[in-house]
């Protein structure tokens, strides 16, 4: 029970600590999720307990970064219809 309590309250953080009026009647809602999750961190315990970290050694990749090119500006006449209209015809 314990560990649903902490699940919801610290993990999910979707509970509310209420001072006023406290229950444990959200348990049954959360029990399960709360399992599995803590499940699943005792499997990866597990796999992970027979694995030395000083015997990784990183693979070392060189990445180069090229510098950018400018886009060339296009020009487009877009707006060409404004300058082409005639002001004696308003």
């Amino acid at each position: 029970m314990l560990k649903a309590l902490i699940y919801g309250f610290e993990v999910k953080g979707n509970i509310k600590a209420d001072p006023l009026h406290p229950t444990l009647g959200i348990i049954p809602y959360i029990y399960q999720d709360a399992y599995n999750y803590y499940y699943c961190i005792w499997l990866a315990e597990q796999v992970n307990d027979k694995k030395n970290i000083e015997d990784y050694i990183p693979k070392e990749e060189k990445i180069t970064i090229h510098s950018p090119k400018p886009k060339p500006l296009i020009e487009t006449n877009a707006f060409q219809f404004l300058l082409e209209d005639d002001i004696n015809d308003i």
